[in-house]
């Protein structure tokens, strides 16, 4: 008998946040997505060229913390 009274408010407290549901799965699919195209390409550039990068890393400090760096 009072289910027929609650169902408006159950749909309603079910609606309110939907929105922002769905943007926050949105945006955690773009996210994931980011990642998976990037990781590749760092990963495949950090392997081919992983020896030049505390030579790159080092000259991208500025010259006063250099020392400190190696």
């Amino acid at each position: 008998n009072s289910l027929p009274k609650k169902i408006p408010s159950m749909l309603s407290e079910f609606t309110d946040g939907f929105g922002s549901k769905i943007a926050t799965f949105a945006e955690t699919i773009a996210n994931i997505g980011v990642v998976i195209v990037t990781t590749p390409f760092v990963l495949f550039f950090m392997l081919k060229d992983g020896h030049h990068f505390k030579e790159f890393s080092t000259n991208i400090m500025p010259p006063k913390f250099r020392k400190d760096f190696h």
